[in-house]
């Protein structure tokens, strides 16, 4: 009888235990505040700003930068390549090349580092090489996504650029830029690097772009360019393509092709992410309609726009509802294609471009 009485005594304390720990958890009375504290610090993994930070992928090679140990560090970083937006419009002509240094990584991978001064402050951009003596060559720069420049380079058959690499072949010396914290550029902790939050914020509000910092950087490298080709082409597919179209209106390649990059609708409706090409009032300068009217038409450079049938959003409204065709027509050096694919570089129809 009395281990019984035992027997019911634990069970009904069980069951009352269990009913207040349910109470305890619905209306947050005591002890619900000290078991929370005790979690926290116990149980859960502790969260730092370098979690928060650290998030996107890097890529399996020698990187350019050293592993970042203090956070602070991204500032520094951020400082580094910070331009002051509106340089944008003359940088091409005001820059000044000061050195070309081929680097090797990974004892196979061709890197050219350049430097060049702007209002005498000096900054370093790079480019992946493919070299074919070629007297003609080929400046890529790449659209959105992390790490898209070795993609390209390595020929990976997954990116979605990678109808580029068939269209270039062995024709060109190709070039292909490496934007900022991208590729082997990345600002990393040694297993991850900093995500958008913590760049393209940053260079907004302390009055510039991320987008307009890259775009000069490339612009320094189709001086070069063209300082040592005769007949340089310049190729951008979706942001690439913005960043190309507005590089080409400085640096005049002989040829530009724009894939999936500009839309006259862009002037009312623009729907972007931090991950995409956003410098200020640059489609109040140049990138509204009645601007790249009068700008294209003054050029030697021939451009080429393609939009997909395929494509989601605007490009595939482009190619469906023909938003910007006859607009771009009535520009005399300006063509447009139309072609089934997706958001790709349409193969066919740019080589056909290069070749006439």
């Amino acid at each position: 009888m009395k281990k019984l009485i035992i027997a019911i005594s634990i069970i009904l304390l069980c069951g009352i235990s269990f009913l207040y720990g349910i109470l305890v958890m619905q209306k947050k009375i005591f002890p619900y505040h000290i078991l929370a504290k005790v979690y926290e610090k116990t149980l859960l993994p502790s969260v730092t700003l370098e979690d928060y930070a650290f998030t996107d992928p890097i890529i399996e090679s020698e990187l350019i930068y050293p592993p970042i140990e203090d956070i602070n560090e991204v500032f520094n970083y951020n400082k580094r390549i910070f331009i002051d937006y509106n340089k944008l419009y003359t940088a091409y002509d005001s820059l000044v090349i000061i050195n070309d240094t081929l680097l090797i990584l990974n004892e196979k991978d061709s890197i050219i580092k350049l430097t060049f001064l702007l209002d005498s402050i000096e900054y370093n951009t790079y480019s992946y090489i493919r070299l074919n003596n070629s007297d003609k060559c080929a400046f890529i720069i790449p659209g959105s996504g992390n790490n898209q420049s070795s993609g390209i380079y390595y020929k990976d058959p997954m990116n979605y650029h990678k109808e580029i690499n068939e269209i270039l072949e062995d024709n060109f010396d190709t070039y292909i830029f490496i934007k900022p914290n991208e590729d082997v550029l990345a600002w990393h902790n040694g297993k991850n690097k900093i995500n958008t939050n913590f760049y393209v914020n940053w260079h907004i509000t302390n009055g510039s772009s991320y987008s307009a910092s890259y775009l000069i950087f490339s612009l320094a490298f189709s001086k070069y360019l063209n300082n040592k080709y005769d007949n340089v082409y310049n190729f951008g597919l979706s942001q690439g393509g913005a960043a190309t179209l507005v590089n080409s209106i400085y640096s005049k390649p002989l040829k530009s092709v724009i894939a999936s990059g500009f839309s006259i609708s862009f002037d009312t409706i623009l729907g972007s992410g931090h991950d995409q090409f956003i410098v200020p009032r640059l489609r109040e300068n140049i990138l509204n309609k009645d601007s790249i009217y009068n700008i294209l038409n003054k050029l030697d450079t021939k451009f080429l726009f393609t939009y997909g049938r395929n494509e989601d959003g605007t490009y595939g409204m482009e190619a469906n509802d023909s938003l910007s065709f006859d607009f771009i027509n009535t520009i005399n050096n300006c063509d447009v294609k139309i072609h089934n694919g997706e958001h790709i570089f349409p193969e066919n129809k740019i080589i056909e471009f290069i070749n006439e």
